[in-house]
């Protein structure tokens, strides 16, 4: 037998509250055998209405009907105090 292709995956989910408003943070990432790390493979930023309920969408995307933050400005507050 051999192993044509071997890898590791796992998935974080964060819900964030930014002005009452739940945004959903879902990250994706793969682990790296020859540096021996994990690497982000996807970001994904969504959101709901003003309740949170769904369906979720992009942030300042064409359905995100609150359309306050970019998915861009949730990640750079969320780096802020996620250290």
């Amino acid at each position: 037998m051999k192993i044509k292709k071997s890898f590791q995956e796992k998935w974080s989910h964060h819900t964030v509250i930014v002005g009452k408003i739940p945004y959903y943070r879902n990250e994706y990432l793969t682990f790296n055998l020859k540096k021996n790390e994990w690497e982000r493979v996807r970001l994904i930023w969504g959101i709901g209405d003003k309740k949170g309920k769904g369906p979720t969408v992009a942030p300042k995307g064409p359905l995100d009907d609150i359309g306050e933050y970019t998915s861009q400005e949730l990640e750079k507050m969320f780096k802020q105090i996620y250290k």
